[in-house]
């Protein structure tokens, strides 16, 4: 039995067309499409990778976001999942404690499988993919960051590209290079037990140019053609070959920008760079979805007060207080989006998104600080749009022709490809294995729950929407009334 995984990072499924994705949409549409897949918050590509291959959920795996401070490391430079550096430096000091739970290409090594990661993300993305797989054997590299491929022999065979790094828009020769050492590595060692193939398109073009521009489209579209080359040399008809297709979020359109941090600061309290910044009331990472570590704890809810009067501000959580609501009246708990991690901020917040069209049609449109252009695209957040992501699979242990419209997760995942390498895991994740998936299987899927939330204060009032199987959240959407 061999597994190959395909991502396309940051796919909408509703960018899926057989138009501008000709191979994906056959795919899905003749094999297993999940159509109600849910992503993990936030809907950041740093906290979606491991939990696609974990199988947990953020304060179980730890990687909260994109950036965070970990104590533990240090006060001054915060965790960045791009940079290789800091995820190396962040194992050592944990003694290789980063992820706090075993991820999927780990467990395959230790028993003994092949594993190869490919991506044509950045090196740091592709780390947190396929973490600790080159420790036992197997290969994880990056096209755009080849000098920190690993095992370190292999960066001399394919050199190091002087553009590489530079994720030049749309990185349609990222793509191709993908693939290409995918062809050179298979026919040279042969099609690994696991292999993780990552297009790092269509994010990095929607996030410039936006979800329905042209440069966008010519991203996915050659996204597609070399999933399709692959599935054509490799898979095509191979009952021994299982294939799994998923997206780690969507996106939505910026409107407007908006800078939090000045705002707070023209609330009277006074900004940071580091956790040791003596003459700091607080540092924020980020700017659509983030993170807010307060210096003097007994701001924490003076601070999340002042958020919740911003007009711009969709979301605040802190600390939980009851399973529901945070330390601060009127904040949701962060464990209720399975967030609660010392590493997270003392307050986490969104800013305000709409459900109206952007210019070229696609729903949800938001405020973000100017990082992104206004046009360009963002995800991080708890729009349906965001939270939606692909999930496919096809081969000869899945059903044809089948659309699941049960709640499935990214969590789901890893437990799935455990079953289908035959592995029982030590630790069990905390996501389902989808038997009803499987051909011989006569399971229904279980029954998800919904349940809806609100908070408030003042004018300010929140929802979520959360839907559980068993006491395991997917949420279906989150914003500001």
């Amino acid at each position: 039995m061999k597994v190959i995984v395909f991502g396309f990072d940051g796919l909408r499924p509703d960018c899926v067309t057989p138009e501008i994705t000709p191979r994906l949409h056959k795919f899905l549409e003749e094999n297993i499409c999940c159509t109600n897949n849910r992503s993990v918050y936030p809907t950041e590509t740093y906290v979606n990778h491991p939990s696609i291959f974990t199988g947990f959920l953020p304060e179980r795996h730890g990687l909260v976001a994109n950036a965070f401070f970990d104590t533990g490391v240090s006060k001054k430079d915060f965790f960045l999942g791009s940079l290789v550096d800091r995820i190396e430096h962040a194992e050592r000091e944990t003694r290789g404690g980063l992820f706090q739970v075993p991820s999927l290409t780990e467990i395959a090594a230790g028993h003994g499988l092949k594993c190869v990661s490919l991506s044509s993300n950045t090196a740091g993305s592709t780390r947190l993919i396929a973490h600790k797989t080159a420790q036992k054997g197997g290969i994880n590299l990056s096209v755009n960051g080849i000098k920190h491929a690993l095992p370190e022999d292999i960066r001399e065979e394919f050199g190091i590209d002087p553009e590489a790094g530079t994720l030049i828009k749309p990185d349609l020769k990222g793509l191709r290079k993908t693939n290409e050492i995918f062809h050179f590595l298979t026919k040279k060692e042969g099609l690994s037990d696991l292999s993780i193939i990552w297009y790092g398109e269509p994010d990095n073009s929607f996030h410039t140019y936006g979800i329905g521009a042209d440069e966008s489209r010519q991203a996915i579209t050659e996204a597609d053609r070399c999933f399709g080359e692959i599935i054509d040399m490799y898979a095509d008809g191979r009952d021994e070959i299982q294939v799994v297709v998923a997206s780690d979020h969507g996106h939505i359109t910026v409107k407007e920008h908006f800078d939090l941090t000045e705002a707070l600061v023209k609330s009277g309290f006074r900004k940071g760079k580091t956790l040791v910044d003596p003459d700091a009331d607080f540092v924020l990472l980020w700017g659509y979805s983030g993170n807010i570590y307060v210096l003097n704890r007994e701001l924490i809810p003076d601070i999340a007060a002042a958020l919740m009067e911003i007009p711009q501000v969709g979301m605040v959580f802190t600390r939980d207080r009851n399973g529901v609501n945070g330390i601060v009246e009127g904040t949701f708990s962060s464990r209720l989006v399975g967030g609660d991690s010392n590493r997270a901020g003392d307050i986490r917040f969104i800013l305000r998104h709409t459900n109206e069209k952007d210019n070229n049609g696609y729903d949800g449109t938001c405020i973000c600080n100017p990082f992104i252009p206004v046009g360009g695209s963002i995800h991080g957040g708890l729009h349906p749009s965001e939270v939606n992501s692909v999930l496919g699979w096809s081969g000869s242990c899945f059903k044809k022709n089948t659309i699941i419209d049960s709640v499935t997760g990214v969590i789901d995942i890893t437990p799935t490809i455990l079953k289908l390498l035959g592995i029982k895991p030590k630790i069990l994740p905390q996501g389902r294995v989808l038997n009803e998936l499987f051909k011989d299987s006569t399971e229904n899927p279980p029954d998800a729950e919904r349940q809806t939330f609100t908070a408030g204060r003042g004018e300010f009032s929140q929802k979520l929407e959360i839907d559980y199987i068993g006491d395991i959240p997917y949420i279906h959407r989150g914003g500001r009334v």
